[in-house]
């Protein structure tokens, strides 16, 4: 919440910085995004690519679990 002028539209915040996430391209898999490592803030991007072998371990890449909001009423 530090920078709240860059929150999304549904209001998630501070999502940049922590890992690069492995994204499914047409090209096959690409780390992008930036990473607790990354040097230069504009390296933040979601179109910054990381070069990394998919088969390697990398501790500046990871993966965001997310799932579809629940229909409303589902939930109690």
């Amino acid at each position: 919440g530090a920078h709240p002028d860059g929150d999304s539209p549904l209001g998630l915040h501070d999502l940049a910085g922590n890992v690069a996430e492995w994204v499914e391209t047409p090209q096959g898999p690409v780390a992008k995004g930036g990473s607790w490592a990354t040097p230069m803030a504009a390296d933040l991007r979601i179109w910054a690519k990381l070069e990394v072998d998919p088969k390697a371990k990398d501790p500046r890449v990871g993966a965001r679990c997310a799932y579809a909001e629940a229909p409303p009423g589902l939930l109690r």
